[in-house]
């Protein structure tokens, strides 16, 4: 079979849900390989997502449906782009984030769930000798001033919300 027949423009029908969330998935690939290579370039994302630049600029230019493999591979790259900070979580998201896992705490209690969960992301990424993401830096020294202002001094964006 010839590799132009072999490459599909829609995904085979489905469950029309499982179908829905799939295509979504795929459009929101799409859109990120079309960032990465207007910052950098179609043959610089082929490289990072461990594909060939015609893969990437047929899925980003002309709608292809990626196979199985490539979508993994697509999917591997967006979460470890995602991890390093280039498109990662902004810090005002994460300090959000937190925030929301922390507010049914009682009050007293919200500032050190805060730097714990904080923490407990930090070993994490630790254990598994991955650098953490920028926010984790970013969340730590913000969950410290906050401590420090319990004691009295100037309030951190993280603790400022959890206190």
């Amino acid at each position: 079979m010839e590799a132009s027949s072999r490459a599909r423009t829609k995904p085979p029908p489905r469950d029309g849900e499982r179908l829905r969330d799939r295509e979504a998935e795929i459009e929101y690939l799409r859109a990120a390989v079309r960032r990465r290579a207007a910052q950098t370039s179609f043959r610089q994302v082929a490289i990072e997502v461990g594909t060939n630049v015609g893969t990437i600029a047929n899925f980003a230019e002309r709608g292809v449906v990626p196979y199985g493999r490539t979508l993994n591979l697509l999917r591997t790259w967006d979460l470890r782009t995602w991890a390093e900070g280039a498109e990662g979580v902004p810090v005002a998201a994460a300090d959000r984030l937190v925030e929301a896992i922390a507010v049914s705490l009682p009050e007293g209690e919200r500032a050190g769930a805060c730097a714990e969960l904080v923490e407990v992301v930090a070993r994490e990424f630790e254990r598994h000798r991955v650098p953490p993401p920028a926010w984790v830096h970013s969340l730590r020294r913000g969950v410290s001033r906050g401590e420090a202002e319990l004691a009295g001094e100037r309030l951190g964006t993280t603790a400022e919300r959890c206190a």
